[in-house]
């Protein structure tokens, strides 16, 4: 079985983040109720596009790229307003009966 690495030591392996700083964080984040990605982010620790390009990678999920799914507006019937709102996802590849979305948080 394969094991998932820590966000926070891929961030440190990645010289986004320093071991004291995510120690603090890990402390922080957990009164705040924040994933430590979260966290992270809101106190300008870790860019945005740094965090997305590594959990990327921690979760081996491609991230969604405009070239390889271009917009496609019929497929916004697919899925009622309410629940994309909900789950924060949105519709962008269907082929055959296999829809494939893409979402804020995976």
């Amino acid at each position: 079985m394969k094991v998932k690495k820590k966000l926070g030591d891929m961030l440190i392996k990645a010289g986004l983040l320093t071991d004291e700083l995510l120690k603090q964080a890990l402390q922080d984040q957990s009164r705040v109720n924040l994933k430590l990605g979260q966290y992270l982010v809101r106190k300008g620790l870790v860019g945005e596009y740094n965090l997305v390009e590594t959990l990327s990678k921690q979760l081996n999920i491609d991230k969604y790229n405009t070239d390889q799914y271009p917009f496609d507006p019929s497929l916004s019937q697919l899925i009622p307003v309410e629940y994309a709102q909900k789950y924060q996802l949105a519709p962008i590849r269907k082929k055959g009966r296999l829809l494939t979305i893409a979402t804020a948080d995976p």
